[in-house]
């Protein structure tokens, strides 16, 4: 097969770099998309400090090398080479003109996850389930974050702990739809795409995440749930056990420090809750089995420590912000719960800090679920859910095997 390495882009930027904030456009091979959209669009987002790089494919560097006008073997050499183009630019996103690239990879790869993401501010506040957004969900339909979780969940529940079986749970659902509201990927995180391409290239899921600081989203965090709930009794006296399969968890596809990091310290606070811990004590700096036993087992990351030792109690907004950043993402979260009187304001709180606001609000809702359980959630939010019918029989299992 002809590697794309071969093929080295040529890119061209537009616009102030904003290694945060950045997405794709692209054409080339095959892939047409009109300049005058392209202009209107990369202004539109220049405007909104976003970054805008416009990649042209080599195809016809493609053409040279192989001699073929469409080699067979154009896939995957497309689907690696636009992979390695958004990892090295950090990108969130990237928007493809045209249809010929074929559906699995546009599931994949072509979703423009950036372009979602609604500033703080510039929203009517969220006070419920609403229609509409760039998947065009009814309201109560959910995102990768529950599919994602789901995943995690069923593989626990019907085989136990193994990291294969969860990561081709995972790529069920981003070939096929498995596990999501309307039976297809129509969402999925650029470092999550890069780990399941791998994965199907090596079928080993402890080399399949990315362990470079740049692939550092929070796309391990926001599905934790599962573990701490199946394993809450590890909690308090085998923390080491409960933070290895939360740092494995996240290996599959954000092997990252900070993403480890972040998952052992997560999953050691939903675990806490979900024992009936007290909040302020679980959230505390000095919290003895974080301070005596997590961090005595492997230092926390600098960063996650940071949060940790209390950086969303002493910051505000825009400080505190819901980005796709592992560490942000978790103190946003953090900074909504740990201020809120019940789970609903610990969402929309959560939800409101615009951005990736569906991973904010689902990262606080696994805090704010641990702590005020079931009952907790406002009961138009439980009749108003979709697919209950996917979420309930996995949970059932789940929780079986865990008591």
């Amino acid at each position: 097969m002809t590697s794309s390495s071969e093929f080295e882009p040529e890119l061209l930027f537009n616009g102030p770099a904003q290694a945060s904030r950045t997405i794709i456009l692209a054409h080339g091979a095959g892939v047409a998309m009109d300049s005058e959209f392209m202009d209107t669009f990369s202004k539109g987002l220049a405007e909104r400090d976003i970054r805008v790089v416009r990649f042209e494919f080599p195809y016809m560097s493609i053409r040279r090398k192989t001699g073929k006008r469409r080699p067979p073997d154009r896939e995957p050499i497309l689907r690696e080479t636009w992979l390695r183009v958004i990892e090295s630019l950090g990108a969130e996103g990237l928007v493809i003109g045209g249809k010929s690239m074929g559906g699995r990879i546009a599931s994949l790869i072509a979703l423009g996850a950036a372009v979602e993401f609604q500033p703080p501010g510039t929203f009517a506040p969220v006070t419920g389930y609403r229609a509409g957004g760039p998947h065009r969900l009814e309201p109560g339909e959910w995102t990768d974050d529950t599919s994602l979780a789901l995943a995690l969940a069923d593989s626990i529940g019907q085989v136990g702990w193994d990291l294969n079986d969860q990561v081709r749970r995972y790529v069920s659902w981003a070939d096929s739809g498995e596990y999501s509201v309307n039976g297809r990927c129509f969402d999925i995180g650029n470092t999550t795409s890069s780990a399941l391409f791998r994965f199907s290239q090596t079928g080993d899921a402890r080399t399949s995440g990315a362990p470079t600081g740049s692939a550092s989203g929070n796309g391990s965090i926001m599905r934790l749930a599962p573990v701490p709930m199946r394993f809450a009794e590890l909690f308090p006296d085998e923390i080491d056990k409960l933070a290895q399969l939360a740092a494995e968890s996240s290996l599959t596809t954000h092997a990252s420090p900070q993403c480890l990091s972040a998952c052992r310290y997560f999953a050691l606070v939903l675990a806490g809750l979900i024992q009936g811990v007290d909040r302020d004590e679980v959230l505390s700096s000095s919290w003895e089995p974080l301070l005596e036993q997590l961090r005595a087992i492997e230092p926390l990351h600098p960063e996650i420590e940071t949060v940790a030792a209390g950086s969303f109690r002493d910051r505000q907004p825009p400080e505190i912000a819901g980005t796709g950043y592992v560490v942000k993402s978790l103190e946003a979260a953090l900074w909504a719960f740990q201020g809120a009187d019940d789970f609903g304001e610990a969402v929309l709180t959560a939800v409101n800090l615009g951005d990736d606001t569906d991973t904010t609000g689902a990262v606080c809702g696994q805090l704010a679920g641990a702590c005020w359980g079931e009952s907790g959630i406002p009961a138009e939010w439980r009749d108003g859910l979709a697919r209950k019918d996917i979420i309930e029989p996995i949970l059932e299992k789940l929780l079986d095997e865990s008591e």
